[in-house]
Parts: C-alpha cells; sequence; structure tokens
C-alpha cells in the first residue's frame, strides 16, 4: 500500500510547540485547545478517505483499524479538554488541580497528534 495519507507532521509538531508563548493554566488550555483542532482536521481528512479494505480500494485509503484508533485518541483528548478548561474556569481550583488538568490536556492532544502524524508513514 502506498502512502495513505500525506499527514504534515512537522505541522503536528509544530502545532504542539505552539504554547511555548502561554503563561497561565487557562492560556495554556486555550492553546492546546487551538492544536487540537489543527489535528483533528487531519485526522478528519485521513477519516474521510475511503476505507483501504474494500474492492478496488484506491491508493489512498483509511484503514478501518486505524480509523478506529484515531477515534478513541480524539474521546480521550477532548474529554481531557472538556475536563481542563473547567478546571481553569473554576476561581476554586487549586494549583495542584490546575497543573494536573493542563499535564493531562496536553499529554491527551501530544498522544492524538503522534497518532495522527504516523499514519502518513504507512507504505
Amino acid at each position: 500500500m502506498r502512502k495513505l495519507f500525506v499527514a504534515p507532521v512537522g505541522l503536528c509538531l509544530l502545532a504542539l510547540a505552539a504554547c511555548a508563548g502561554a503563561e497561565t493554566p487557562a492560556q495554556i488550555v486555550f492553546a492546546v485547545k487551538e492544536r487540537y483542532q489543527v489535528i483533528l482536521d487531519l485526522a478528519n481528512r485521513y477519516e474521510d478517505l475511503r476505507r483501504c479494505n474494500v474492492p478496488d480500494a484506491p491508493i489512498a485509503c483509511s484503514d478501518p483499524k486505524a480509523v478506529e484508533i484515531i477515534r478513541k485518541a480524539d474521546l480521550v483528548a477532548d474529554a481531557a479538554l472538556d475536563e481542563a478548561e473547567a478546571v481553569v474556569r473554576d476561581p476554586e481550583a487549586s494549583e495542584d488541580a490546575l497543573k494536573l488538568a493542563v499535564r493531562s490536556a496536553e499529554g491527551a492532544v501530544a498522544t492524538f497528534a503522534a497518532l495522527v502524524a504516523d499514519l502518513g508513514l504507512e507504505d
């Protein structure tokens, strides 16, 4: 199988590095949310391709199992972002809660980005 999807790996990595200027937990969460949208757009482009397991599948196609994995990673990232946003909007949130929520969101989005970037590496 040829390259299924040319996922701009550099774009994903650039998106993940974009929060260097963010200072508060809220700024970090919203920067991560923006990166998530860029990555989600790439994942959706892959998912929109015809599946590889159908007769006469085109050269550019999506693997059903890969789509399932990407969907699950998307759900985790989306939930982590929602939770982080709720925590940073809570005026009573502790510093520990803020740190954990931000790290959770960053980690989930980083995992999602890595999986999406890997889509362009299939041969």
